[in-house]
């Protein structure tokens, strides 16, 4: 019955949200997005961007679009974008929430949760049966059991 509730509640709950992701993965997108004003994009080709940031610690680093990819290696960790490549996608004037990994979507979020888990009768509601229910037959083997693995 938990797991029945659960799914409803989180169907219920993902049919509110105003966004293409969760309303978690928006906030971490939108607490990352504020630290991309501290890097510029400069375009290398039509998906190959080099980012470099400003002040003391100006770090560069290499995105490709195409094969989802940055020098920093934080978006294939988590499929989340990095800072690097909301910068890029603000050089593009595109929507970066586009470029996260499909498993974060709402539409497949909802698939997860569509399926209904229907309730179980109780115990009350069960047919009585006409042969006792005995655990399964023990054999027990023969000779003295082993006390250490076999290490190969």
């Amino acid at each position: 019955m938990d797991m029945m509730v659960r799914n409803a509640n989180r169907r219920v709950a993902c049919e509110k949200w105003e966004d293409v992701v969760g309303p978690r993965i928006k906030k971490m997108l939108d607490k990352v997005g504020q630290r991309a004003t501290q890097y510029r994009a400069h375009i290398g080709g039509e998906f190959v961007f080099q980012v470099t940031g400003f002040g003391e610690n100006g770090s560069q680093h290499a995105i490709d679009l195409g094969l989802h990819t940055c020098t920093c290696k934080r978006w294939q960790l988590s499929d989340i974008l990095c800072v690097h490549v909301i910068c890029c996608k603000r050089f593009n004037k595109q929507e970066a929430v586009l470029y996260c990994h499909d498993y974060l979507m709402c539409t497949t979020y909802m698939q997860a949760y569509t399926p209904v888990i229907n309730l179980i009768a109780g115990e009350d509601d069960w047919e009585p049966v006409d042969y006792p229910i005995a655990p399964p037959s023990f054999n027990k083997l023969l000779g003295r059991p082993r006390k250490k693995r076999i290490l190969s």
